[in-house]
């Protein structure tokens, strides 16, 4: 399993939050991992402070689920 900064990095998305979102669905991180990562990585002009919590709860959603595709 890859990094979620070196997936990050790859994807060609525009906005670091989309980049983000590819970056963790689908690979099991924990909440910590992702959190902690999402500070680091994501710009604070991406997304309003009072929309974080939500942010975060559906990116722990997301990379906990199973890809349908394998």
């Amino acid at each position: 399993m890859r990094s979620i900064e070196a997936r990050f990095k790859k994807s060609k998305n525009t906005t670091t939050i989309t980049k983000f979102y590819d970056a963790v669905i689908y690979q099991k991180f924990s909440n910590d991992r992702i959190r902690r990562y999402f500070n680091k990585l994501v710009d604070k002009d991406d997304y309003s402070i009072s929309d974080k919590r939500a942010i975060l709860q559906d990116l722990y959603c997301i990379t906990n689920k199973d890809n349908p595709n394998t």
